[in-house]
């Protein structure tokens, strides 16, 4: 994300002739890409989180008192 936040920061940036229009896509573009990486390592993970937690799933394990599965049966040693 940085590296592509740096490559349009010239496109933003632009002076010349069609200025104008470059600058205002790299504008659009830089500013996209911006939210997108700040949205995909901040909001989602807490998100997942809260989401979990309203579940009641903290973890990927059953519940330990035995309602988790309770028709399968018990594989017994031969």
């Amino acid at each position: 994300a940085i590296s592509s936040l740096t490559g349009f920061l010239p496109l933003m940036l632009a002076k010349g002739a069609g200025a104008q229009s470059q600058s205002s896509l790299g504008l659009v573009v830089f500013g996209g890409l911006l939210v997108a990486t700040f949205l995909s390592t901040l909001v989602v993970p807490v998100f997942y989180v809260v989401m979990k937690s309203l579940l009641g799933q903290s973890d990927g394990r059953p519940p330990e008192d035995g309602s988790g599965d309770a028709g399968a049966p018990t594989p017994q040693p031969s």
